[in-house]
């Protein structure tokens, strides 16, 4: 048991997880930022072809994606939940792990991803 501010727990209290940063890509992917400073990539091609996803079927219209109360979003209908986002995505080791090819779509170097954003070097 675990007590706080005179509430007792029977578990931990888990870590709330929450999104920092967002950078959508051009093929319906999100690179993310959370608040335990891992990055991660998260796959949303699947979301299109659900009904109220399908707005963001328009690129530009997902490229718009903003983190809004720790979570992303793209208007105040349409946003995912962040354990969604946390729990369903690819870690990523750095940034710099992330290739953007000349077509517009981002390569993955998945052999050293260990799902903690290491501080940029320089």
């Amino acid at each position: 048991m675990i007590e706080k501010d005179g509430i007792v727990y029977a578990e931990p209290i888990a870590e709330i997880i929450y999104v920092r940063l967002v950078e959508p890509t051009d093929d319906y992917k999100l690179i993310l930022t959370f608040s335990n400073r891992e990055i991660k990539i998260y796959d949303a091609i699947a979301l299109l072809d659900k009904k109220i996803y399908s707005p963001l079927k328009n690129k530009k219209f997902f490229k718009r994606a903003y983190v809004s109360h720790g979570t992303v979003a793209w208007n105040d209908r349409i946003d995912i939940a962040p354990e969604n986002l946390y729990n369903n995505s690819i870690p990523v080791k750095r940034k710099s792990n992330i290739k953007k090819k000349v077509s517009g779509k981002y390569e993955i170097d998945t052999t050293i991803c260990n799902g903690f954003a290491e501080p940029e070097e320089g």
